[in-house]
């Protein structure tokens, strides 16, 4: 069970009864002579610490002289305010204090929260106003949706389409997918200068509202929940060498495909029964931190060969690093678990010879490399379908934004307000926010600025008939190419 405080390192909550609001403050007060912290209780403490020890903030400053803050929107009000005392000290600190951030996307950081402390008090701001992930296509859009008044500019020089509004009724909701694999082919792939490789998602807010009430499950039923960690099973080595995605935007890059080299040392040693001293099967953490303690002089040459196989793949020698793996994994049972030889099943999935159905063994709870993975496909095109806060960060080839019901706004007899084109009609008809909106309005505008601004290429969102038929005469035709699903 988990109890709220009112502040980190400040007693609980008030509840209902005296009874019960005693027993969680002896809970709290027990905890804490025991040198149990919640983790918010280290800001807290820190920010005490400051107060009755001045030099720790001096000595502090002395060592660190530039501060950047990255990802400032979704930060909490307590971490913001020790940051601030830190190296911002109402201005008398010497440190040079940069903070980066838009808080069109604070989807992290509560109900619109982020404006009651993320002020300019004076300080010099330097606004970034292009994106040189999309074309003016998509930023036509998206600008309107933009909560904190910003201009939008889409420097990409990449091909890019008109935003697609898909308009559904409630029994044709399962054709809004297949659709959109049928535009990706019909409007993407045929265009030679997009690399198809990049991601394709399929995003919406909610996974699961209820009866009657539209979420992800009602656009791909197959959605679970479960599949948080987001790994494919591969049948052989080719598929986690091969399947990294790599594009323009894609930052992270060799960092994914190390995951993917790590996630089939994983397999491999399912697939030879090796676990750790706690008879478990090995996580990418503790694999890791294994060959750091147990071998150091492997460990060194194992993170090497590690970047090595990454660089390959990064720079499209996939064939260099498939050969070089093949010798080299051969060496690391042997180095590092003592193993002369290997099964028929692992050298299968070395050499690349499809295994069927037949699986390595996967441990309860474990952070295994083995789950299902949401992915709708049609004619070889692959859909990854995911929640808003999944992909915030990422960069997408194509994107289709599915609005999901959320709470109720409606007080008054008549039709409920829960939808995002419900909530925001005015800004898909291109108007721009005037600072008086609502909360579950502003909570609506970031995600939806989030999710829309994910794609290169191709930006589509779902609506249901309903929820725009009054005002989808008002959308404007320049921006917007609107299809009926049927």
């Amino acid at each position: 069970m988990v109890w709220g405080f009112n502040q980190p390192g400040e007693f609980p909550l008030k509840t209902k009864t005296n009874q019960t609001y005693l027993a969680i403050r002896d809970m709290k007060i027990d905890l804490r002579n025991k040198g149990a912290l919640c983790f918010d209780d280290a800001y807290f403490l820190a920010l005490k610490a400051l107060e009755k020890y001045p030099i720790i903030k001096k000595l502090i400053c002395l060592r660190f002289r530039y501060v950047f803050v990255d990802e400032m929107q979704d930060m909490d009000k307590h971490q913001y305010d020790l940051l601030e005392a830190l190296f911002y000290d109402n201005g008398n600190s010497n440190v040079i204090f940069q903070r980066i951030g838009d808080k069109n996307q604070a989807i992290f950081s509560g109900v619109v929260k982020l404006e009651n402390f993320w002020k300019n008090d004076g300080r010099t701001v330097l606004r970034i106003d292009g994106s040189c992930r999309f074309s003016n296509e998509i930023a036509n859009v998206i600008k309107s949706f933009a909560l904190e008044p910003q201009v939008v500019e889409g420097k990409s020089k990449h091909a890019s389409l008109k935003p697609h509004l898909l308009v559904y009724k409630t029994d044709t909701i399962l054709n809004v997918l297949p659709k959109f694999i049928d535009l990706i082919k019909e409007k993407v792939a045929v265009n030679t200068s997009i690399n198809l490789s990049g991601q394709i998602k399929a995003i919406g807010w909610r996974k699961d509202a209820g009866a009657g009430k539209i979420a992800i499950k009602n656009y791909f039923p197959q959605f679970n929940d479960d599949t948080h960690s987001g790994k494919i099973d591969y049948p052989d080595i080719k598929g986690y060498l091969h399947n990294t995605k790599i594009d323009a935007g894609n930052q992270n890059a060799l960092a994914e495909i190390r995951k993917n080299i790590l996630n089939a040392f994983l397999r491999i040693l399912r697939y030879e029964n090796i676990v750790d001293q706690d008879g478990r099967y090995y996580s990418k953490r503790r694999l890791i931190n294994f060959l750091k303690e147990e071998n150091p002089i492997y460990y060194e040459q194992f993170k090497l060969k590690l970047f090595m196989w990454a660089k390959h793949i990064y720079i499209g020698d996939v064939a260099v690093a498939f050969v070089n793996f093949k010798t080299d994994v051969l060496d690391f049972l042997k180095e590092a678990f003592n193993r002369m030889s290997v099964s028929d099943t692992t050298i299968q999935f070395i050499e690349s010879q499809i295994l069927g159905n037949e699986k390595p063994p996967v441990q309860q709870g474990e952070d295994v490399s083995i789950k299902s993975h949401n992915v709708f496909e049609k004619e070889g095109y692959c859909v990854e379908v995911g929640t808003i806060h999944s992909i915030k960060g990422e960069t997408h080839v194509a994107t289709l934004y599915m609005e999901t019901y959320y709470q109720n706004d409606s007080r008054k007899k008549g039709e409920p307000i829960s939808y995002e084109s419900q909530r925001l009609k005015e800004f898909f008809k291109g108007n721009n926010a005037k600072g008086d909106e609502g909360s579950r309005v502003k909570e609506s505008l970031k995600m939806a600025f989030v999710g829309m601004s994910r794609p290169m290429h191709l930006l589509c969102v779902a609506v249901h008939e309903d929820h725009v038929k009054d005002y989808l005469h008002e959308i404007p035709d320049k921006f917007w190419e609107k299809i009926e699903i049927k």
